[in-house]
């Protein structure tokens, strides 16, 4: 054990003298990970996942522009009042340039366009003759540079919001009219088959109600960008150790170290075991640099923190081992295979950047085409971000992440394999 320590400390001293080497490992990851998780927050908000500002100009200002203020702020829409005077050209302006993606304007007499026209409905019905003209316009503004899902979302949420405001109007006037002949029949209300002056309420009454979020056992965590990215972009820190691993093999060889640490009484195994502990505790450093920047920084950016309960977090140390072995043992397998530390960058950041798009890292795997999703088993990256997302996102038990772990132990066996039996053909 006490020769383990010593080649591991000997490789950490030697990665302290790398500035290079600690970008890769501990800068590029961090900046990654605020980067992508500021730029997926802005996503998720263009897409509708959370509150979108929409420039409302109410020029009726009257029942129906009230009512749909307040049915687009249940809707995740957040409407952002336009006052008359500043004037149309410039509502227009601020949306065609950028400042928000969508408008919608409310005409005049809306409302009292709405109320005859209801009335109107029903006097067709009795005469056979079920017109009333051409229906009323609420115009609606898009960002020319918005995304054509936003724009659909943007305009159902708006109409569900119209429907419901003209169904209401259709059941006032219904409701009017019921009251009116129960009065000419001298009906008394509580006789009245249907109950003119309440049908409103009753039917507002919601008969089903979706819920996508039930609580008890069967609660499913929303979306969290920021412990998805915490994961995905430490994870893709950690395959990078591969590269001061593989530069360190090079340069001991290049140098004759390695030919001289073969006469010493340390087995090559040893000397490999030594490379991987030290890494490994590089890997936990990553990681907890990675988490702190969640916890601390996310919440100063505008970001929701980072929340990982304590046991999970302790779970994810396994995981995180897993990991940072598969990354090692890749490094020690191009330290033997390359000739020079230029191969080592080139060959380690291309396969290592391939293995991160493949593996969901930069692209989450679901929205690839069916043949991407079964390559993408191929990538280590990706069984290791398959494994943090069920313990962290799943709920997953430590012990159904066996085949991920599993997948991880054999790669790095292999790799381990490979390097040696190259090692002693050379």
């Amino acid at each position: 054990m006490r020769i383990l320590l010593v080649i591991a400390i000997k490789e950490l001293r030697l990665l302290v003298r790398n500035p290079a080497g600690l970008v890769i490992l501990f800068l590029m990851p961090s900046i990654l990970v605020i980067i992508i998780t500021l730029v997926q927050e802005n996503v998720l908000e263009r897409t509708g996942l959370v509150a979108t500002p929409v420039l409302f100009l109410d020029q009726d200002r009257a029942d129906v522009g009230r009512k749909l203020v307040r049915m687009l702020e249940r809707s995740a829409l957040e409407p952002v009042i336009w006052e008359q005077r500043k004037g149309m050209t410039a509502f227009i302006g601020n949306i065609s340039k950028g400042r928000y993606p969508a408008g919608v304007v409310v005409a005049k007499n809306t409302s009292a366009r709405l109320e005859r026209m209801s009335r109107s409905l029903l006097q067709g019905i009795d005469h056979g003759d079920g017109g009333v003209g051409s229906p009323i316009v609420l115009r609606i503004y898009f960002d020319p540079a918005i995304m054509p899902g936003l724009r659909a979302a943007i305009r159902g949420r708006l109409e569900n919001a119209v429907a419901a405001i003209t169904l209401e109007a259709k059941l006032a006037a219904l409701e009017e009219r019921l009251g009116a002949m129960a009065v000419a029949l001298g009906l008394p209300a509580e006789t009245a088959p249907v109950p003119g002056r309440a049908l409103r309420d009753v039917m507002a009454r919601p008969l089903v109600r979706i819920d996508g979020q039930p609580g008890g056992e069967d609660a499913v965590r929303p979306y969290d960008p920021v412990r998805q990215n915490v994961l995905a972009w430490a994870i893709f820190g950690i395959f990078f150790i591969a590269l001061p691993v593989a530069g360190t093999l090079v340069a001991e060889r290049s140098a004759g170290i390695m030919t001289r640490m073969a006469t010493l009484p340390v087995s090559m195994v040893r000397q490999v075991a030594g490379k991987a502990l030290a890494y490994l505790l590089v890997s936990l450093c990553q990681f907890a640099l990675i988490y702190a920047i969640g916890v601390w920084l996310f919440p100063l950016l505008g970001l929701g923190p980072l929340r990982i309960a304590p046991n999970l977090l302790a779970g994810l140390v396994p995981v995180l081992l897993c990991i940072g072995l598969a990354a090692c043992s890749y490094g020690v397998f191009l330290g033997m295979v390359c000739a020079s530390f230029d191969q080592v960058s080139t060959i380690g950041s291309t396969t290592i950047v391939a293995g991160a798009a493949l593996g969901g890292i930069m692209v989450p795997v679901h929205v690839m085409p069916e043949t991407m999703r079964k390559l993408s088993m191929l990538s280590p990256l990706s069984w290791g971000l398959r494994a943090g997302q069920d313990l962290l996102a799943r709920d997953t038990s430590l012990a159904s992440l066996g085949p991920m772990l599993g997948l991880l132990v054999l790669f790095a066996l292999l790799m381990f394999l490979l390097a040696g039996k190259y090692q002693r053909r050379t």
